[in-house]
């Protein structure tokens, strides 16, 4: 789901709420290629924002390397 160019805002904030969008009743599951060619960001770079929203709790990692939808916790 790949944002108009004349999006406002933050970029990497945009490109990581792409990310989030990816997911679905359908899709409750996705791995970083998956994430990548939805949003038509690098892989490096979905890589990077994946981190940050595990990191807050946005996004879980399972074992099998897919990322689902995580309970978006507070960390203090």
């Amino acid at each position: 789901m790949k944002l108009n160019k004349n999006t406002v805002g933050v970029e990497a904030v945009n490109k990581a709420l792409e990310i989030l969008n990816c997911f679905t009743e359908k899709r409750e599951e996705l791995n970083l290629t998956q994430l990548s060619k939805i949003t038509g960001n690098y892989k490096s770079t979905t890589l990077r924002l994946s981190r940050s929203l595990e990191n807050y709790g946005y996004l879980e990692k399972e074992p099998n390397g897919k990322y689902k939808l995580g309970p978006a916790r507070d960390i203090a």
